[in-house]
């Protein structure tokens, strides 16, 4: 064979491995890297300070559930039908209710799905209370046509929007997503400060476990609370050494003063410097927290410090 058909040979055994695809691999698109989600505005301590004030939702998916399906997720039928709580998730809501209990946290309305499970983690965590069956609540999956699962969602919605009238709501229901804005694993709670026509806000986040062990904490601060006047809400505000707290009130430039030994109010004007100011719902500073709704304050921490 000549060097001219060996040249010529070349180009067409090229040609034909791009065309069959045989040449180098196209590699593969780097895998998306998702953004951490935002840190929440409340934890620990200072989200237990704010479920003590009261007005806030408590939006817990049931507890520990036995592996399985449904049998007829629409219809539901006799429990025995449904997946059920496990021996684990039925002492994880005992637990949660005696914690809840103890930390003498206000509960107003308790509202269930009508799912057997969600129901029985209510029951567990509020004994002898009763318990409102909410269909809203319910699971999405199963056969729901596209416009159900869109009025689910509203409706969800709709109910962590709304003030509670009394104590804190809690709402026992599934995974919501849509609805909530985030995922929550089995007897995880989500707390939501309500926010009427602006919606809502989750403010912090509570493992099963978590309720319990603000009990069992060595030498647990005293929470120490402080309502404002009648009328009076605060934007924000600055705490100061020696046991006085600045408070911007909302809709002017009018200031107070909180005097934490007496628990007094009073009008004043600010010092000279801009103090470090702290908005509803932020982590605490020097143990200060402005409650959610900006109708009082919080402050956890020793007896001889107000």
């Amino acid at each position: 064979m000549g060097r001219a058909s060996r040249m010529l040979r070349i180009p067409l055994l090229l040609a034909g491995m791009l065309l069959s695809g045989c040449m180098m691999p196209t590699p593969a698109p780097a895998p998306e890297v998702k953004a951490p989600p935002p840190p929440l505005p409340l934890a620990g301590e200072a989200a237990v300070a704010a479920l003590g004030q009261g007005g806030l939702i408590v939006y817990l998916r049931h507890a520990e559930a036995d592996r399985g399906i449904d049998q007829d997720p629409l219809g539901l039928g006799p429990c025995a039908t449904q997946r059920q709580l496990s021996d684990t998730g039925r002492a994880e809501a005992a637990a949660i209710g005696r914690a809840v209990a103890r930390l003498g946290l206000p509960a107003g309305r308790i509202a269930s799905s009508p799912y057997c499970r969600a129901i029985e983690t209510a029951a567990l965590i509020f004994p002898g209370r009763e318990i409102e069956i909410l269909h809203d609540l319910r699971l999405w999956h199963g056969r729901l046509e596209p416009g159900e699962r869109e009025r689910l969602t509203r409706s969800v919605r709709a109910i962590l929007s709304a003030r509670p009238e009394a104590g804190n709501l809690w709402l026992i229901g599934h995974q919501s997503s849509d609805g909530l804005g985030l995922e929550l694993a089995q007897g995880e709670a989500a707390i939501v400060e309500p926010r009427g026509p602006e919606g809502f806000r989750v403010l912090a986040r509570m493992r099963p476990a978590g309720w319990a062990a603000h009990l069992e904490a060595p030498a647990r601060a005293p929470v120490r609370r402080y309502a404002l006047p009648e009328g009076l809400r605060a934007a924000r505000i600055a705490p100061e050494q020696g046991g006085g707290v600045w408070i911007a009130l909302s809709g002017g430039e009018a200031f107070l003063r909180l005097d934490a030994w007496t628990g007094d109010f009073e009008r004043g004007r600010l010092p000279q410097g801009e103090p470090k100011w702290l908005d509803p719902g932020q982590p605490p500073i020097s143990g200060w927290t402005l409650a959610p709704d900006g109708r009082s304050l919080v402050y956890v921490g020793p007896l001889s410090i107000p």
